[in-house]
């Protein structure tokens, strides 16, 4: 059975799930939710931070290096390190957008496209500098979502001023959203709508008539 340490719970796909604790990532048996083989586990060398499905795998972040694992069955799954040292700094901070993988680190935002990690992009926003007098403070709350070929990044505790990046045809243009105030967010695809919620209150993102 599934560890009670267990948490950050992910449905990789054809059946298997995924989740973590400390540096052990774990993998449920295909279509078998009860089932998580200690012979499935992977060791990392620094504790986990966070996860994000990725095609048929996951990007990981750790306190450390990220890594992708890759597989189609949860005895096959492959781990390699990434080219780039830079540690997560959320779980909630990791998003797919635009077929690329993003997370936060203490430097700056990390794109992550083909097993390849950089700040590149980042860059042409935030230096580490810039960066870190901006947001530095606040690491532990910042959280993503994707809407419609962009990055939303925002504070559950309000420490900064949400930001709206694009990553599709407009990459490259960038839009702070001061109205915005969110605690939580979620995608559902029965309506394609991104959702915001801030105490009682559940809004939709873009949902309302531009002014």
């Amino acid at each position: 059975p599934p560890s009670q340490n267990l948490k950050g719970l992910r449905n990789v796909g054809n059946g298997i799930l995924a989740a973590w604790f400390g540096n052990q990532l774990w993998f449920s048996d295909a279509y078998k939710p009860w089932s998580w083989p200690p012979s499935y586990m992977k060791n990392f060398g620094w504790p986990i931070v966070g996860a994000e499905v990725q095609g048929t795998g996951l990007l990981v972040t750790t306190l450390g290096n990220p890594y992708t694992v890759f597989g189609i069955t949860p005895d096959s799954m492959t781990s390699d390190k990434l080219n780039i040292d830079q540690a997560g700094v959320s779980k909630w901070a990791i998003a797919s957008v635009s077929g690329r993988m993003i997370y936060a680190s203490n430097d700056g935002l990390v794109m992550v496209n083909g097993g390849h990690g950089s700040l590149a992009e980042s860059q042409l926003f935030f230096t580490r500098e810039v960066w870190r007098e901006k947001y530095q403070n606040h690491l532990g709350t910042i959280q993503f979502a994707e809407y419609d070929g962009a990055l939303l990044v925002f504070s559950r505790s309000g420490g900064f001023t949400p930001f709206l990046i694009r990553m599709d045809e407009a990459e490259g243009a960038m839009s702070e959203l001061p109205g915005l105030v969110a605690q939580s967010v979620f995608y559902l695809v029965t309506t394609d709508g991104l959702y915001l919620s801030n105490g009682n209150a559940l809004l939709q993102f873009g949902g309302g008539v531009a002014k």
